[in-house]
């Protein structure tokens, strides 16, 4: 099989887990009775998992494993986590997993992006049909939950948008292992494979996107807050007015 079509194929899988839950997550929250505020803490979710990937990812795992046994050890262990949130009817589990699998699921952003470029003959001119995966893949899965999972849709029903990522990421972990070898990272890897231009967008990369999830986590927590200060004022509100009605 062609090098490029086996990389499209890794697109495609990586972000079919991601379209899989994401369009469904928060209406699912609101069948599950989760309070706003805990629906905005796991929104935050995945600002916590950019900021340690900047860490884990792309300074320690990227230097110490192979890419594609980093990737199937990543959605191995992000597709037990899947299967977690979705039979997690409460919020505390349900949130542990879901940081869980955002913990090892984001950090495969760049790697799958990583892996593309050295394994491209012309990255500039190929990476852009490959990466075009990742829009197949979240469409093809998306769209029939989008349609089938409609507003009578039931709790139990819905949950399956977990199960089918995990699904897919039991099966992009073992064909994660199938991928070109790409050795550990290393300066000079990165110039021989990359050219400047490319090593100059990683590196700002490594910035900008978790910057961007950070934000996105800030703000999560700030409304998670806000919520809940709006939730102790009227229990206070109709605490004191309880108390004036029973005086009079």
């Amino acid at each position: 099989m062609k090098t490029s079509f086996r990389l499209f194929l890794m697109m495609v899988l990586q972000l079919a887990i991601w379209g899989a839950w994401a369009p469904k997550i928060f209406p699912y929250m609101g069948m599950l009775g989760f309070a706003p505020w805990q629906q905005s803490l796991v929104g935050s979710a995945w600002g916590v998992a950019a900021l340690v990937g900047i860490f884990f990812s792309n300074q320690f795992a990227d230097r110490n494993f192979s890419a594609e046994r980093f990737l199937a050890a990543s959605h191995l262990i992000g597709g037990v986590a899947l299967v977690g949130t979705a039979f997690a009817t409460t919020f505390w589990p349900f949130f542990i997993c879901y940081l869980i699998f955002s913990l090892v699921y984001v950090p495969t952003l760049s790697v799958t992006n990583s892996i593309a470029f050295a394994n491209l003959r012309d990255p500039a001119g190929e990476f852009g049909p490959v990466r075009m995966g990742g829009t197949v893949g979240w469409v093809l899965v998306s769209w029939p939950f989008v349609f089938l999972l409609g507003a009578h849709a039931t709790a139990e029903q819905t949950r399956w948008i977990f199960l089918v990522a995990a699904i897919l990421s039991f099966a992009f972990a073992a064909y994660s292992l199938t991928l070109p070898h790409t050795p550990l990272a290393s300066d000079e890897r990165y110039a021989r494979c990359f050219g400047h231009a490319v090593t100059f967008g990683r590196t700002h990369a490594e910035v900008i996107v978790p910057s961007a999830f950070l934000a996105q986590s800030l703000s999560g927590a700030v409304t998670a807050l806000h919520q809940l200060s709006l939730e102790y004022l009227k229990l206070a509100f109709e605490g004191g007015g309880k108390s004036m009605s029973e005086q009079v």
